[in-house]
């Protein structure tokens, strides 16, 4: 069994100089300490809009024949499209998406 974590949050934007500045140094610190700059950890943060079809179409790739479990606790617009992306995938792949809306 693993464990993998991806954050999507809008901390950061290019007009922001500190989140200009953040993402140059981030690369760098990664892998001179071996943890992120924004999270601690040892997984690398990535900025921008994600494409969320290639996240799940990633995740199906790597994880074949396996139940993965999507939790979400954002907008109500991110949580239909998360849903509607599990289903359409949980349907065409092996891998199965149980999509879990977390309510903060």
């Amino acid at each position: 069994m693993s464990l993998n974590f991806t954050i999507i949050a809008p901390a950061f934007t290019k007009k922001d100089t500190r989140s200009v500045f953040i993402a140059m140094i981030q690369p760098l610190y990664h892998s001179k300490k071996g943890s992120d700059i924004v999270s601690g950890t040892g997984v690398k943060s990535h900025f921008g809009k994600p494409n969320l079809q290639n996240m799940y179409k990633r995740v199906s790739l790597r994880h074949t024949n396996t139940r993965v479990g999507m939790f979400n606790c954002g907008p109500p617009a991110l949580m239909k499209k998360l849903r509607q992306l599990a289903l359409e995938f949980s349907q065409k792949t092996t891998t199965k998406f149980d999509f879990h809306q977390e309510y903060i």
